[in-house]
């Protein structure tokens, strides 16, 4: 007889339970799969537990962080709120934020002036108002 050259080719020795009738098997069987079932369910539970401490955590440092960068001045609360959504509606109708990189300090420049354009023409017209309201009709 040769000797085995690796483990691989060790033969192997399987030990054989003593006879069970197949009644006691299912039993068995039934019980091992509870235990199963029920470690399965602990495991679940403890995982559910977890992600719901992980998520009121999640919240609870989101509101602290808020409360630190927020402002004790309500009009700059405000200005804040209106720049966030103001970026947002830009960001949905022109698809880039401020960040883009294919302007140059010249393109920027022109933006800010035509944007400070249009604030005169704002200006110019609520002035307008103001002096139709308060002249006297004759």
């Amino acid at each position: 007889m040769t000797t085995p050259k690796n483990e691989s080719q060790t033969p192997r020795m399987f030990i054989i339970p003593p006879p069970v009738t197949t009644q006691e098997f299912l039993e068995i069987f039934k019980r091992l799969t509870m235990e199963m079932r029920e470690d399965l369910h602990k495991g679940k539970m403890r995982e559910i537990e977890l992600y719901k401490e992980i998520r009121q955590l999640e919240r609870e440092l989101n509101e602290a962080k808020a409360k630190l960068a927020a402002s004790p001045d309500a009009n700059v609360e405000s200005i804040r709120a209106k720049l966030l959504e103001r970026s947002k509606v830009g960001l949905a109708k022109y698809g880039v934020t401020t960040e883009r990189t294919d302007l140059d300090t010249k393109a920027w420049l022109k933006h800010l002036q035509e944007e400070l354009m249009d604030a005169a023409v704002y200006c110019e017209a609520a002035m307008s108002e103001l002096e139709k309201s308060t002249t006297p009709k004759s």
